[in-house]
C-alpha cells in the first residue's frame, strides 16, 4: 500500500491518480489520504466520487454527493461558476486551473487553487478530475512577505538608509534598493566589495579599511566617509554588524548605509531621475531658468531627430512647429510659471521638418530655497493616436463605400450653414436625389457592380459641385447636396438641371459594362421652406417624390411657385442659346449728341432679342441670365463684332460716328478679353480710335489693382474707355486719376431729377467739374427733356444720351446727323 506524501505540485497529483486509477485498487486508499480536495464527475457534471477533504467541504458524505450536480449541492452564482469551467474542460479536451475563496460550512473562508483534467474511463466515457488545494496559508505567507519587503524598502526610503549583506566567504555583496540608489547604481548592475573599494575617496581608503579590519576583530563598523559616485563625491554613514557561522568564522556582515550630504542629495535625486528618464519611451529635455537645453534623452532623439550636441544651448523654440502661435506659448509658459506644470497637446518640428502632435508636460524644478533652477519636458510622439482617432472619426461621419460625409455629419453641416446663412441673410438648399433605374443594375449586374456605380456617381458628382458645398450619401441610392450661400433659387435650379444631364450621361464600370442611369432631385430652400435644419432634409425628400411622380429624370422644388420659377428660368437660358445660334439678336443704336452743337457724335450699341413668338425681350430679362450662366462672354463679342461692322459701314459711307459697347463684370474679368477684342478690331477693319469700351463703375471697383492692368492693355489697343454709370458705386479720386479711362457717363438716376433737385443738381455740377479737372470727357445719361438739357448746357457737360434725342433703334432707322 502506497503511503507516501502527496505530491507538491497539482500536475503531478493528477497524473499520480490517472496512473493508480489503471493499477486498480489503490485510489480509494490515496485520494482519502490525500489532504487535498478531489472529486470525480462525468460528461453531464454529475459526481462520481470524491475524497473526504472534498466530503468535508461540501458539507455531506460521498454516498449522498454521487449522482448529483453542483447546483443541487452549491448556492446558484457557486454552481453556475463550475457548471461553465466544467462544460470549458470537457469541451476542450484540456486541463483548466484557477484561484478562488470558497467558504466552508463552519463558516471558514479558504483560498482554494482548482485543477481540473479530462479523462476516459475503462469504457471510454468522458469526465473530469479535480483537484482543490488550500493556498489560503501559502498565499499569506507570500503577502506577507511582500508587504514586509514593500514596507522596508519604504522604510529604507523614507529614512533615507540603504541596507547592505557582505559574504565573507564567497565575496558576494547585496544592496538593498536604497542602497543602491545611494550609490547611484540602477537596476541590476554589479556592486561587489572591489567596485565599493573604488567608489571610495582616495584620501579615505586607509580609515575605511582600518575600520573593516577592526570590524573583523569583533569591534563595531561605524565609519563616516566620501565616496564617487558618477563623478562626484558624497559623503555617507557606514554601520556593520558581523555574524559567525557555525564554526566560528567571521562570515557575513550586515549593514546600513546612509547619505549623509543633504546639498548632495538633492542632486543625487535629479541623477536618479535622469536615470530613469534615459530609459523611458518617452522624450525628456531639461533646461536652466533661461530656457536654454541643458539634457536631452535617447527618446528625444528618437522622436525629434536631433542628436544632443545639436540642441544643447538652443532654446525649446528650436523645436517649436509653425502650427503652434506666440500667444499660446507665451500662456504655456505664464502656466508653468504660476501653478508649477503645464500639460496638453501642441505641435512640434522634427529635424527633418516634418509637423507632428505631442502630449507635452512641463515642469519647474526648484532648490531648497524655493528658487526655480530647472524647467523639465516630458513628451510624447501621439501621432499614431491621432491617426487612429481619425480614422475612427472619418469611420463615425462618412460612408465607407464612397468616403463621402453620411447622415450624421452632414446634418452637423447642415445645422452650422443654417446658423451661418442666417446672420449673412443668403440662401441654402438641400437637394434630396435618387439615382433613378439603379436596381436595375443592382438586379441585372449584381450588387459588385452596383457598389462600382455609386463609387462612379460620387466621383462625378463630387468633381461638380464647390468647395464649400457638402456632398453626402445617405444610403442605397439616396444623396443629397447641401449648397451654401447661394444668391437666388434660380442659381439652384440651373445646378440641379446640370447635375441631371450629368447623371444622364453613361457610367463606365471597371469591368468595361457600360450602364444608363438618371436622376430625380427635390429641392428645399432655406429659410423659404422652413428654418429647422433637419426639416429642409424631410422637405427635399417630400420634394423628390414630387419629382418621380412627375415622371423622373427632372427636379422639383418644395414649392411649386419656385419650380415653375426655376423651370421658366431654365427655358429662357435654352431659348437664349439658341438664339445664339439662329441670329435672333439685333443691335439698336441710342444717339449722343453733343450739348454745345446739338448734332450726334456717337452712339451706344445695345442688343435687343427678337423672339420669334414674343418679339423683343426685355434685356432686363435675358442679359441677367447670360451674366449668371456665362453666355455672357459669346453673346459680348457678337454684339462687339456687329458694332463695329456697323461702324465700318457708316464710315464707308461717310458718317463719322463714334460707337460705345459695354462690357459685362464676366467679360472684363475673361483673360481672352483683349485679344478678342485686338481680332474684332482686325476683322472689321474698324478704327480703334472710334471704339469705346464702357464698363460699370462697380466692375473696375472690385479689383481695382487688377483693373487697372486690365485698362492698360484695353488703352494701348488704342479704343477709349468710359465708365458707365458713374457716381453709383465707390470710386474714390485716388483711384480715379489712375485709370486710364477717357469718359464717365453720369448715371440716369442723378439727371432725372436735376430740374426739382438741388442735391441732384450739386451732385452733377460736381461731377462735371471735377471731369474737366482730371481732363475727362462727361456724358448726362438719361436726358428726357429740355429743362434737363438746358441746366446740363449751362453748367458746361460736354454730351447727352436719353429719349430727348432718340431711343435705342436699328441702324437703319437712326436719324441723319
Amino acid at each position: 500500500m502506497h503511503t507516501q506524501s502527496p505530491p507538491s505540485s497539482l500536475d503531478d497529483l493528477a497524473r499520480a491518480l490517472s496512473l493508480l486509477d489503471r493499477e486498480g485498487g489503490l485510489l480509494r486508499t490515496v485520494i482519502d489520504a490525500i489532504p487535498d480536495l478531489v472529486f470525480f464527475k462525468d460528461e453531464a457534471g454529475r459526481y462520481l466520487g470524491c475524497n473526504r477533504a472534498f466530503e468535508a467541504y461540501a458539507g455531506m458524505p460521498e454516498a449522498r454527493l454521487i449522482g448529483r450536480t453542483d447546483a443541487e449541492i452549491f448556492p446558484s452564482v457557486v454552481a453556475d461558476a463550475y457548471v461553465m469551467r466544467d462544460r470549458q474542460v470537457v469541451t476542450a479536451g484540456v486541463p483548466m486551473r484557477n484561484e478562488e475563496w470558497v467558504v466552508y460550512p463552519d463558516n471558514r473562508r479558504v483560498l482554494l487553487d482548482t485543477l481540473k483534467t479530462p479523462f476516459k474511463d475503462r469504457n471510454g466515457l468522458l469526465g473530469l478530475i479535480g483537484i482543490s488545494r488550500d493556498v489560503t496559508a501559502q498565499k499569506q505567507v507570500e503577502d506577507a512577505l511582500r508587504r514586509s519587503q514593500t514596507e522596508l524598502e519604504h522604510a529604507q526610503a523614507v529614512a533615507q538608509t540603504g541596507s547592505w549583506c557582505f559574504d565573507l566567504i564567497s565575496g558576494q555583496l547585496e544592496w538593498s534598493a536604497e542602497a543602491r540608489r545611494i550609490f547611484g547604481v540602477n537596476g541590476k548592475a554589479p556592486l561587489d566589495h572591489d567596485a565599493f573599494i573604488e567608489a571610495v575617496h582616495p584620501e579615505d581608503l586607509l580609515r575605511v579599511d582600518q575600520a573593516w579590519q577592526a570590524a573583523l576583530s569583533g569591534a563595531p563598523y561605524d565609519v563616516q566617509h566620501r565616496i564617487r559616485v558618477a563623478g562626484r563625491l558624497c559623503w555617507i554613514r557606514m554601520r556593520a554588524e558581523f555574524q559567525r557561522d557555525a564554526s566560528g568564522r567571521m562570515a557575513t556582515a550586515i549593514g546600513t548605509v546612509q547619505d549623509i550630504t543633504e546639498q548632495k542629495l538633492i542632486e543625487e535625486r535629479l541623477q536618479q531621475a535622469a536615470a530613469v528618464f534615459e530609459n523611458t519611451a518617452e522624450g525628456v529635455l531639461i533646461t536652466d531658468v533661461d530656457h536654454r537645453i541643458v539634457a536631452v534623452n535617447q527618446a528625444f532623439t528618437r522622436i525629434t531627430g536631433y542628436d544632443a550636441d545639436e540642441v544643447l544651448g538652443e532654446t525649446p523654440e528650436r523645436l517649436q512647429s509653425v502650427r503652434g502661435t506666440p500667444p499660446f506659448h507665451e500662456d504655456m509658459w505664464k502656466q508653468v510659471a504660476e501653478s508649477g506644470h503645464w500639460q496638453g497637446e501642441v505641435w512640434g518640428r522634427r529635424k527633418a521638418g516634418e509637423a507632428f502632435p505631442l502630449l507635452l508636460t512641463l515642469s519647474l524644478v526648484r532648490d531648497a530655497e524655493g528658487f526655480i533652477t530647472h524647467f523639465v519636458g516630458l513628451f510624447s510622439d501621439i501621432s499614431r493616436m491621432k491617426e487612429t482617432e481619425a480614422r475612427l472619426q472619418h469611420l463615425a461621419h462618412f460612408d465607407a463605400l464612397t468616403a463621402l460625409p453620411n447622415r450624421v455629419l452632414l446634418n452637423l453641416r447642415l445645422e452650422h450653414a443654417v446658423e451661418r446663412v442666417r446672420r449673412s441673410g443668403k440662401m441654402l438648399a438641400v437637394l434630396f436625389m435618387d439615382i433613378d433605374r439603379f436596381k436595375n443594375v443592382n438586379d441585372s449586374l449584381g450588387h459588385p457592380a452596383g457598389d462600382a456605380l455609386l463609387v462612379e456617381i460620387a466621383g462625378r458628382l463630387r468633381g461638380r459641385i464647390r468647395a464649400e458645398d457638402t456632398l453626402a450619401r445617405l444610403g442605397g441610392d439616396e444623396f443629397v447636396i447641401l449648397l451654401d450661400r447661394i444668391q437666388r433659387p434660380a442659381d439652384v435650379a440651373t445646378f440641379a438641371q446640370e447635375i441631371i444631364d450629368l447623371m444622364n450621361q453613361p457610367f463606365r464600370l471597371a469591368n468595361g459594362q457600360e450602364v444608363f442611369v438618371g436622376a430625380s432631385i427635390g429641392i428645399a430652400m432655406y429659410p423659404q421652406d422652413t428654418e429647422e435644419h433637419l426639416q429642409l432634409v424631410r422637405n427635399a425628400d417630400a420634394a423628390l417624390y414630387e419629382a418621380k411622380a412627375g415622371g423622373r429624370n427632372t427636379y422639383r422644388f418644395y414649392t411649386e411657385e419656385l419650380t415653375r420659377a426655376a423651370q421658366e428660368r431654365l427655358a429662357l437660358e435654352a431659348a437664349l442659346r439658341r438664339a445664339l445660334e439662329r441670329n435672333e439678336l439685333v443691335v439698336h443704336y441710342q444717339p449722343v449728341v453733343s450739348v454745345a452743337t446739338g448734332h450726334m457724335i456717337a452712339v451706344e450699341a445695345l442688343v435687343r432679342w427678337n423672339h420669334p413668338q414674343e418679339g423683343l425681350v426685355s434685356p432686363l430679362r435675358f442679359v441677367p441670365v447670360a451674366e449668371d450662366t456665362g453666355l455672357i462672354i459669346p453673346l459680348g463679342a457678337w454684339v462687339l463684332r456687329a458694332a463695329c461692322r456697323q461702324g465700318r459701314r457708316w464710315l464707308d459711307s461717310g458718317r463719322l460716328l463714334s460707337v460705345a459697347v459695354n462690357l459685362s463684370s464676366r467679360q472684363f474679368a475673361d483673360d481672352n478679353l483683349v485679344d478678342m477684342v485686338r481680332e474684332t478690331l482686325a476683322e472689321t477693319d474698324f478704327p480703334a480710335r472710334l471704339l469705346t469700351l464702357e464698363l460699370t463703375e462697380s466692375t473696375i471697383m472690385t479689383r481695382p489693382d487688377q483693373a487697372i492692368e486690365m485698362l492698360g492693355r484695353l488703352k494701348a489697343l488704342g479704343v477709349k474707355l468710359s465708365i458707365d454709370d458713374f457716381g453709383t458705386g465707390y470710386s474714390s479720386l485716388a483711384y480715379l486719376k489712375r485709370f486710364p479711362v477717357d469718359t464717365l457717363k453720369i448715371d440716369r438716376s442723378f439727371v432725372a431729377d436735376i430740374v426739382d433737385d438741388e442735391d441732384d443738381r450739386m451732385i452733377v455740377a460736381a461731377v462735371v467739374v471735377m471731369a474737366r479737372q482730371l481732363r475727362l470727357n462727361v456724358i448726362a445719361e438719361g436726358v428726357e427733356n429740355a429743362d434737363q438739357f438746358d441746366y446740363l448746357n449751362r453748367i458746361g457737360c460736354a454730351a447727352c444720351q436719353g429719349y430727348l434725342f432718340g431711343k435705342p433703334v436699328p441702324a437703319d432707322e437712326l436719324p441723319p446727323d
